[in-house]
């Protein structure tokens, strides 16, 4: 079986996408509150029916630091199989790139050579990774952003749609890098940085 972790939006995408790569196992909804609904069960049905060889765990929503502290919840209340990396076929992914279990690639993705994706991250839609980028745990990228060659991202980071981060740039945990956003600077833990936006109404 396969269990998501998460009943919105996120775990409609990764549902979809493993009917799209044929992969053949049950799905088991699995949130935090189920709400009573007969179709998503709790965490503790999961650490429950959850036979550590044969089932595989997908975190299904896209929150980096709520990702982390499930998963480190989780691996706490007993051993779990991160799914392998759902990646769409419509992605291209260069040579000797490696990318980290229970991580999510989506349509149109272009990963160059030698990047290095952790475990638990999501790429979004039409989105460019450059040569020697490297990404730690729990990273969120969103759709159609672009990465240049060797840039470092920490655990917990999140990129926003469109963003363009600059060459060699090191973003560390924890950051924010809000949508459309043009980095061309280090970002220290704990940074957000969006776009300024003055609205006048008349």
């Amino acid at each position: 079986m396969i269990f998501i972790y998460g009943s919105g939006s996120r775990s409609k995408i990764i549902i979809k996408l493993i009917k799209e790569l044929k992969i053949r196992k049950k799905i088991i909804l699995i949130d935090k509150k189920p709400n009573n609904n007969k179709k998503i069960f709790s965490e503790d049905y999961l650490v429950k029916k959850f036979k550590y060889k044969k089932d595989e765990l997908v975190l299904g929503f896209s929150n980096p630091k709520d990702k982390k502290e499930t998963y480190e919840r989780l691996i706490n209340k007993g051993k779990f199989n991160l799914i392998k990396p759902l990646i769409s076929k419509a992605t291209t992914i260069k040579k000797e790139s490696s990318i980290g279990k229970g991580t999510i690639i989506m349509d149109g993705a272009y990963l160059s050579e030698n990047v290095k994706i952790g475990e638990n991250c999501f790429i979004g839609i039409d989105s460019l990774i450059s040569h020697d980028a490297k990404f730690d745990d729990f990273v969120e990228i969103s759709h159609k952003v672009k990465i240049a060659g060797n840039v470092k991202i920490n655990k917990c980071s999140f990129v926003g749609m469109g963003a363009i981060i600059t060459q060699n740039k090191k973003i560390k945990k924890n950051c924010f890098v809000g949508a459309g956003v043009l980095l061309k600077k280090n970002l220290v833990e704990n940074t957000k940085i969006t776009l300024k936006q003055n609205l006048k109404i008349k």
